[in-house]
């Protein structure tokens, strides 16, 4: 079982944690579709999204093939981490409290993931090491770490959801990075062009 190579993800969230809740794709709040089916999929986002390095990619695909019970168990728990984080970024986009068991494995994931950094001497000085990819953890731990950084930071601030997803379902995520905070849509040629040519039929009915 290898991840495959080729790009199979849009990565248009801006931001690692981000990406990876936009991989339920379709119209995520009426017709969702899982695009982390198996484990190969899963190692692909990784690879593709630099969450994981091609060796370590390997090294989890080879590992399954003797343990794919452990190979299932990573995909659970990384798509039940997923769907945590996709609730709390919605809480705080419409403020309104998070789910507390939401918050709760949040946390637990974070303390974790501290847990299992290693502190390395550089020619830089020291640095933390991110914690070793294992199978039955799979990203789980760098995505705690890095949903951490985001979501006690200023930048989720900036976190905004699709305005397609009120008209056509999206549900997708992004980091709003324009000076003027004005990024509308997850994708201008999908959400937004859908936007305008809704708005233009309308226009023209209007007119008739």
């Amino acid at each position: 079982m290898e991840p495959a190579p080729s790009v199979r993800f849009e990565l248009v969230g801006g931001h690692a944690v981000l990406d990876f809740v936009n991989t339920v794709g379709g119209q995520r709040g009426v017709k969702p579709r899982e695009m982390l089916q198996r484990l190969e999929d899963l190692l692909a986002w990784a690879r593709q999204s630099g969450v994981l390095s091609p060796a370590e990619a390997k090294a989890l695909a080879r590992e399954a093939q003797v343990r794919p019970a452990k190979a299932e168990e990573a995909v659970r728990r990384a798509t039940a981490f997923r769907e945590s984080l996709y609730r709390l970024f919605l809480a705080l986009l419409e403020a309104r409290p998070a789910p507390a068991e939401d918050v709760a494995r949040l946390g637990a994931e974070v303390q974790r993931a501290l847990a299992r950094r290693q502190l390395q001497c550089t020619a830089q000085g020291f640095a933390w090491r991110a914690p070793e990819a294992v199978l039955a953890d799979s990203v789980v731990p760098r995505l705690a770490l890095a949903a951490d950084e985001l979501l006690t930071g200023e930048r989720w601030k900036r976190v905004r959801l699709c305005e397609a997803s009120l008209a056509d379902g999206c549900g997708w995520l992004f980091l709003d990075q324009t000076r003027n905070h004005s990024r509308r849509w997850c994708e201008m040629a999908s959400c937004g062009n859908k936007h305008k040519a809704r708005r233009h039929y309308a226009r023209v009915r209007g007119q008739g």
